[in-house]
């Protein structure tokens, strides 16, 4: 069969009946250029996209090996044809993917590559393949790779988005071929569209050979299958994986239903064994599919009897058998025996316990300081006044605190001040405002101790963002809790309770609610009260869905503000949100509070419930000891974190230790915010 460069409209012709088999998703061709520069080894792939009045053009440049003239004349540009077939470490077999890119109803196609030992070359296509041109020449790029742009006549809206939209659904976990562990760095305009293998806590990742998946609890349902780091479809249940119904659909971000008041399994599956179709986006229900998904479902039953014995704790009778009951030789009596045995040994050695004081305490111990340090960590008394705000003096960042909780490896927002008007500064406390605090809760909890120096009188709590405290207990005594209308928790110390010592409460992720969460808020600035550049970037992210919207305004706040520590300089007399805005954009710097302080009130003009919040990011189990501030947002009914100083990457000078102090690390950039307890956006 004759290939592209000799057939001309006859070739074209039967390309485009073969790329309409790949389903109605106009990006298809996305996930075509990422899994031939994966099956290619690329370690780097990056997209550059541009689209003008005149012309769009999306440019997709990978460093792996490349590929000779002669190569991509017999498989690349002739349908039917792979190298690829019998090596199952590569996933194109089927010869027709590179000609998805006519889905893009490009124009011009311009492919250029350079083999590690040969020489480079470059092929322009132009309109329907009536014009050709060959071109060899030893410097077509600069390293071996290949590059392939895609020119099409007019505006295309929103084509960044877009393109990052199917860049982050269909190759956010791909890894180097041969490499395992190792992420391929994909960008789109110089953002990074890697992600982590993994799903917020509750969760459980399972590996078998290669298969391996993490399941997890959320309020929103969500399966994802992948293939060799590539998506190949979503679902909403492990059961749908099953069924033929549910193809690609025309948007690239597949959304589900929420579950009123209830859980639904999550899921990120990945196996090598599973048996594509031409268009890869399902796989065949064969053995390999059934083995996949019947790990998923074994690891989610262990999640949710994890979840069930954290809030409501079994004999430990029950645990053994439970735990005994998870394995196979108990469904075969000539194994009775054998286990009665076993039952009986495990039961004398729980006697054992019982009677020699039972079972060790399972919370992590706080920090003891040496004596050198006694004054560094002290006992946390609340804030009070010792915020100030963005835009006032004499805040003291520094204060240790002696917390602990777990799981430990959970890295947690612990949210104490909370204001809707970033610029506020901390309020006294007042008794009048308050309600009771009675959150409805899922499963997933998280425990807490904190060290406390009480002298009677009330307190805010550590709290994480979108979840509540389901009891508190002080000195083995229960602790009255109120929630201030602005969100925070309120620890209420009767009379008399006046002594150091530890604070334990266990924390657990809020209900859903179907209306709106947020507090009240001020009224936010319109749009074209902002200063430039902020009036600028609010109007674009403007009919974006929720989550866009942060991701796009925290990634431009963090990259546009510099890391600066202290206050503002702000004239005499001004405050309030104008201010704050006016004197960002001016200086172009500022502390976590400012940056954080600025995106709170660019979401609000973009008609996202926002606040800022004040209070210690958790680490392996333990609180940083800076104060840090972050923004927080109402989306699907949960608080949810967005922290802009994550993608500050110009730290002032002389400043790198405190930064680090902040928290200052990479961040996901699907979203460009942090998940809502139990769930991924």
């Amino acid at each position: 069969m004759g290939d592209a460069l000799s057939q001309g409209t006859s070739f074209l012709d039967r390309a485009r009946v073969e790329a309409a088999r790949y389903g109605p998703d106009p990006w298809v061709f996305v996930r075509e250029l990422l899994q031939n520069a994966r099956d290619a080894g690329a370690r780097r792939i990056s997209f550059e996209v541009s689209a003008g009045e005149a012309q769009t053009r999306i440019v997709c440049t990978d460093d792996g090996e490349g590929m000779s003239f002669e190569h991509a004349r017999r498989y690349l540009f002739r349908l039917y044809a792979s190298s690829k077939e019998g090596d199952r470490r590569q996933v194109g077999r089927f010869g027709v993917g590179f000609w998805s890119v006519l889905r893009f109803e490009p124009s011009r196609i311009v492919v250029t590559s350079r083999p590690r030992e040969g020489m480079g070359w470059r092929v322009e296509i132009a309109g329907a393949l009536e014009a050709v041109e060959v071109e060899q020449r030893a410097a077509a790029l600069a390293h071996p790779g290949t590059r392939v742009e895609l020119v099409r006549p007019g505006a295309v809206p929103d084509l960044e988005r877009k393109i990052f939209e199917a860049v982050w659904q269909n190759g956010r976990f791909l890894e180097v071929l041969d490499r395992p562990g190792t992420p391929v760095e994909i960008t789109v305009n110089g953002r990074r569209a890697v992600d982590r293998f993994e799903l917020p806590p509750p969760a459980s990742t399972f590996r078998r050979g290669r298969e391996r998946g993490v399941v997890g609890l959320s309020s929103t349902p969500r399966i994802e299958l992948f293939s060799r780091g590539l998506r190949v479809r979503s679902a909403a249940t492990l059961g749908d994986l099953f069924s033929a119904s549910e193809r690609a659909t025309s948007r690239s971000l597949v959304h589900f239903d929420l579950l009123p008041e209830g859980l639904a399994p999550q899921a990120i599956l990945e196996s090598e064994r599973l048996e594509l179709m031409l268009s890869r986006d399902d796989a065949r229900s064969d053995a390999a599919l059934r083995r996949l998904v019947g790990l998923a479902e074994r690891e989610l039953k262990r999640v949710v009897s994890r979840q069930l014995a954290a809030l409501c704790p079994q004999p430990w009778w029950r645990r053994v058998l439970d735990r005994l009951g998870e394995f196979e030789l108990l469904r075969r009596p000539v194994r009775l025996a054998g286990l009665a045995l076993l039952l009986a040994a495990v039961l004398a050695a729980g006697l054992f316990v019982r009677g020699h004081g039972g079972a060790p305490d399972p919370w992590p111990a706080l920090p003891e300081p040496a004596a050198s340090e006694a004054q560094a960590i002290g006992a946390y008394e609340g804030l009070g006044a010792a915020y100030r705000g963005p835009l006032g003096t004499g805040t003291r960042w520094e204060q240790p605190i002696g917390l602990a909780y777990e799981p430990a490896g959970e890295r947690i927002y612990l949210g104490i001040l909370r204001m809707r008007d970033p610029t506020a500064g901390a309020r006294a406390l007042d008794r009048a405002t308050w309600r009771p605090h009675r959150p409805r809760v899922m499963l997933g909890t998280t425990r807490l101790r904190i060290h406390l120096n009480r002298r009677g009188g009330a307190i805010r709590v550590p709290v994480p963002a979108g979840y509540g405290v389901v009891s508190a207990s002080f000195q083995g005594k229960a602790i009255p809790l109120w929630e201030t209308p602005e969100g925070e928790v309120v620890a209420d110390f009767p009379p008399g309770l006046e002594s150091e010592g530890v604070l334990a409460y266990v924390t657990a992720p809020l209900v859903r609610e179907k209306g709106p969460q947020a507090p009240a808020a001020l009224p936010p600035l319109p749009p074209s009260e902002l200063p430039e550049p902020f009036r600028r970037m609010v109007t674009q992210v403007q009919g974006l869905p929720v989550h866009l919207r942060v991701a796009f305004l925290a990634h431009y706040v963090g990259r546009t503000l510099a890391y600066r520590p202290g206050s503002l300089e702000v004239p005499p007399g001004q405050g309030g949100p104008a201010a704050l805005l006016a004197a960002a954009a001016s200086q172009r710097a500022g502390d976590c509070d400012v940056q954080n302080g600025v995106l709170v009130l660019l979401l609000q003009a973009a008609g996202v419930p926002a606040r800022l919040a004040v209070g210690y990011v958790g680490e392996d189990g333990a609180a940083v000891p800076t104060l840090h501030a972050w923004a927080e947002y109402v989306h699907d009914g949960v608080w949810r974190v967005a922290d802009a100083t994550r993608y500050a990457e110009r730290v002032v000078p002389g400043e790198a230790r405190q930064a680090r102090g902040r928290g200052l690390a990479p961040v996901s950039l699907r979203t460009g915010v942090h998940p809502a307890p139990g769930e991924r956006p």
